[in-house]
């Protein structure tokens, strides 16, 4: 289980291998970031990228699902 304040998500291997090769690489840079583990980076990405896209990615998205359904 999580720590208090935190969720799990759970992802592909395929994900998960290419951004965890990604984040081992460049370990000692994400560090004085403070990011100190892959689960910080996918945060940092994913907060990131909502900031600067806002309401666009949320339309995106909801694009995307209303195709399938």
């Amino acid at each position: 289980m999580p720590k208090p304040g935190f969720t799990s998500l759970t992802i592909g291997d395929i994900v998960y291998d290419k951004w965890h090769e990604f984040h081992a690489a460049r370990k000692k840079n994400f560090s004085v970031m403070g990011v100190s583990s892959l689960s910080g980076l996918i945060s940092l990405i994913l907060d990131s990228v909502a900031k600067q896209n806002g309401a666009k990615l949320t339309e995106i998205i909801t694009m995307e699902i209303d195709k399938i359904g």
